[in-house]
């Protein structure tokens, strides 16, 4: 009578019992009160073996060269198998080998040589079984077997011994435990998820029932015993096992069930059933990127989640990776995408789809996320002026900017435009591109522009990855002026020499940079004869009315015809230093423009006009002019 009772936690598909053929075995006289069996006929080499009783000894032979006996057996707690007397091979050695097994043909342990270099080459097993009674298969053959398969198919052997031989037991146990009660059997039919992933419980449907001609119901509880590696020679055998709670490895395992008897039933442990447990299916979704503002230059980083997909359960481990697709053929997997490091790498400005891509590790499958779209903003660039305020008709003029942006890339190399405007239209257009710091610099002729105060505008272009930028907002004034008296403002000094009157005309335009800083340049005229140039990079008044500094280079106007123009350019530049000071006149013309008296006084031992020399002790104090300060 067979009674379904026991169903526990996971497992897979039911192995088979391995049946065994019980052989009426002769005893040997007892040596020393060790009782033994005899190889009956010529024991099988596989599975079922021949079996023994409860003895302390096996004494056999191996008809033929290549033989292979195997027996089967019951045995708990504490083995040994020791081969004691053995016959010698072609060679002379006496050298035998042992195999161990499960009663299903899993390989346990072998053993060659108890000492090859002390010359002893029998063998000898020691080996600890669970304390639950069950059937194992010992096998003997002379050097060299092998087996093959785990459970066991067949053996190569190459040995050459035949002969008798003796094996000496210890903890083998007679397969009916308590004389009267019913032996049992106890089967794993099924589990149930039949393919489970990692982290599913398992529920077994276990049969325990009593072995013919006994009957009844066996009462109690099953347990359970696993060995991780399933078909290996482990030395670590079953370990308990709750199904209900313990979760098993990826891989294959053999699981028993051990009932451990009742009063009127014996204890049975089942054959190992097999279960392979697959890793878990996950998924991986990508569930925010920081930060919000998110523009060209900026590292990104994500939030992405690894989570299993149910029945499976646990927490996948490892790191996740990144591919980008920077054309947006998401549609198309695989095409277009390539690696991408949001801790270092930068996107370039536009829209992006962004994917996470999970490895898996030894107990959850790999898996890849759905398209997570990113938009990089082009970075912010501004741009400010720094070019000269005052330009001279005929002369050179030099425009200069500084392109500015929080991004390097965004400095350099970026396409500046300046137009001067008069408000409504623009009358010149220059371009020029930026260096890798972001400073421009575009020299220009003058000739031929027409004199005026104009709006200087810059404009840079946008690029890929950066905003377009100008200083519309806050436009400079340049001031266009023509040479000598003709420049915003003007004046003269005289002297006399031999009795005669001589006067110098001059031109004078400055501009205001900042507080109380001044820029401009001087031009002197004698009566449109001769000219000299003088440039003041920059100088400074400490209070509304004092003295300022400043510095620069003074030029001739040398002219090979006095009467074409076309043959005179500034020559003999000289480094100089000037001193001047401001005296506030009030209120000046209309539209709240200052008039100031510029007095000027170079700091030169001489200067050189039309090859005569003009001493400094006969200068005189600039007089008049109206200098406009903007």
């Amino acid at each position: 009578m067979r009674t379904r009772k026991w169903r526990r936690g996971l497992a897979v598909l039911a192995a088979p019992l391995i049946g065994l053929i019980t052989l009426s075995l002769a005893p040997l006289a007892p040596a020393s009160g060790v009782t033994g069996a005899t190889e009956s006929g010529d024991a099988p080499a596989l599975m079922p073996g021949q079996a023994i009783a409860a003895v302390g000894n096996i004494q056999g032979t191996l008809g033929v060269p290549g033989d292979v006996d195997m027996y089967d057996f019951c045995a708990a707690g504490p083995f040994s198998a020791e081969v004691t007397e053995f016959p010698a091979n072609t060679g002379g050695a006496h050298d035998s080998e042992l195999f161990l097994f499960y009663a299903n043909g899993a390989f346990i342990t072998a053993n060659d040589d108890i000492d090859y270099w002390g010359g002893n080459r029998l063998s000898r097993i020691n080996h600890t079984m669970p304390t639950t009674k069950a059937h194992y298969l010992l096998a003997v053959g002379s050097f060299n077997i092998t087996a093959n398969g785990s459970p066991i198919t067949s053996w190569d052997s190459s040995g050459t011994a035949t002969g008798a031989y003796t094996i000496a037991l210890t903890g083998v146990v007679s397969c009916t435990t308590v004389p009267g009660k019913v032996d049992t059997s106890t089967t794993i039919e099924t589990v149930d998820p039949v393919s489970p992933s990692y982290g599913q419980t398992l529920s077994f449907d276990t049969m325990v029932a009593a072995v013919t001609p006994g009957v009844g119901t066996p009462t109690g509880t099953v347990s359970y015993e696993v060995n991780t590696f399933a078909g290996t020679p482990e030395e670590s055998g079953y370990v308990a096992f709750d199904p209900a709670s313990d979760s098993l490895p990826v891989g294959t395992h053999d699981v028993r069930a051990v009932y451990p008897g009742d009063d009127d039933f014996n204890g049975s442990t089942s054959n190992a059933f097999v279960v392979t447990v697959d890793k878990a299916d996950t998924t991986t979704t990508i569930t925010g990127v920081a930060p919000l503002m998110r523009t060209y230059g900026v590292t990104l980083s994500f939030t992405t989640t690894v989570a299993p997909v149910a029945p499976g359960a646990g927490t996948p481990t490892g790191a996740v990776t990144y591919v980008v697709n920077k054309f947006g053929n998401s549609d198309v997997p695989n095409v277009g995408w390539e690696a991408y490091d949001p801790a270092t790498d930068v996107l370039p400005a536009g829209t992006h789809n962004v994917e996470a891509l999970y490895p898996g590790d030894d107990n959850f499958n790999d898996s890849r996320s759905d398209t997570f779209v990113v938009t990089v903003d082009k970075a912010t660039s501004t741009v400010t002026y720094l070019g000269d305020y005052l330009a001279i008709v005929g002369n050179d003029f030099t425009f200069k900017a500084n392109v500015d942006s929080a991004v390097p890339d965004c400095k350099g190399s970026r396409s500046v435009t300046f137009k001067l405007t008069d408000g409504t239209t623009v009358v010149r257009s220059f371009t020029a591109s930026s260096g890798a710091g972001g400073a421009v610099t575009r020299t220009v002729s003058t000739t031929g522009w027409t004199p005026g105060e104009f709006d200087v505008l810059v404009q840079v272009a946008e690029s890929g990855n950066c905003t377009a930028a100008d200083n519309a907002a806050a436009m400079d004034l340049i001031t266009v002026a023509s040479p000598g008296a003709a420049a915003t403002g003007g004046g003269w000094y005289f002297w006399k020499e031999s009795g005669a009157a001589k006067r110098v005309n001059f031109g004078f335009a400055v501009s205001q940079q900042a507080d109380k800083t001044y820029k401009g340049s001087l031009l002197l005229m004698n009566q449109g004869a001769w000219r000299l140039k003088g440039t003041m990079d920059s100088f400074t008044r400490a209070e509304a009315q004092g003295q300022a500094g400043g510095t620069g280079t003074l030029s001739q106007w040398v002219c090979t015809n006095q009467s074409d123009p076309l043959t005179c350019s500034w020559q003999n530049p000289r480094a100089v230093s000037f001193k001047i000071s401001f005296t506030d006149l009030a209120a000046g013309k209309a539209g709240g423009k200052k008039t100031v008296v510029v007095v000027d006084q170079f700091a030169l031992s001489q200067i050189s006009l039309k090859g005569s020399t003009l001493p400094v002790s006969l200068l005189m104090p600039l007089k008049g002019g109206n200098i406009v300060l903007r």
